[in-house]
């Protein structure tokens, strides 16, 4: 299903470049997410209440080009940090770089239907302060449906919501086992339509 997905990309691009069009615009966008989280359970097995905590925090600046009237072309960079509390404390930082394909689809003169392909390459940290310390490689393939609204000439606003994903994440354990770097992998394939795919941001066009 990957190298399916990686075809799409590797037929449609061309086919976008070779489009005739207004060429040359570009699109600054990206979006900020925060999350805080705090919950409660008892143990029937310790007669304990525990207490859970997470915190989120995603950056993603992108810069694009439009290479005909419809498709642009880009690249972004991302930070990602998060931090979960319970019997332990665990932290995650990863940065990524983010190419993509985009294509417009008018509806009216100022709303636009957009489908987004785009790829993450991502390195980063993932630690337990009691227990381990490891070295993350993550790679994502997505394609994201979703709409532009034009405020201006140079101002939109944008959303997705929902995307079909590819994802793996290679770790490799570094520290916390003695004589041994055990690497493992979790890989996951799907579609989600959940609040968590969804995102608003804005988009200046020049």
């Amino acid at each position: 299903m990957k190298k399916q997905l990686l075809l799409m990309i590797i037929t449609i691009i061309p086919m976008a470049i070779s489009a005739q069009g207004q060429t040359g615009i570009k699109v600054l966008e990206g979006n900020v997410r925060y999350s805080l989280s705090d919950s409660e359970d008892y143990s029937l097995y310790n007669y304990q209440t525990n207490e859970y905590k997470s915190q989120h925090f995603n950056i993603n600046p992108k810069i694009g080009w439009f290479v005909s009237e419809s498709s642009v072309l880009g690249v972004g960079i991302g930070y990602r940090f998060s931090k979960y509390e319970s019997r332990s404390e665990s932290k995650e930082h990863i940065f990524s770089i983010n190419p993509y394909y985009r294509n417009y689809q008018k509806i009216t003169d100022k709303l636009f239907f957009t489908t987004t392909i785009d790829l993450a390459l991502g390195f980063g940290q993932e630690s337990n302060e009691d227990y381990y310390t490891a070295d993350l490689f993550t790679y994502s393939l997505n394609a994201r449906p979703g709409l532009t609204y034009f405020i201006s000439d140079k101002w939109a606003l944008k959303t997705n919501f929902g995307s079909l994903f590819y994802q793996r994440t290679n770790k490799k354990i570094t520290e916390g086992v003695e004589d041994k770097q055990p690497k493992l992998k979790d890989t996951d394939f799907g579609f989600n339509f959940s609040m968590d795919s969804f995102s608003l941001g804005v988009g200046y066009y020049f």
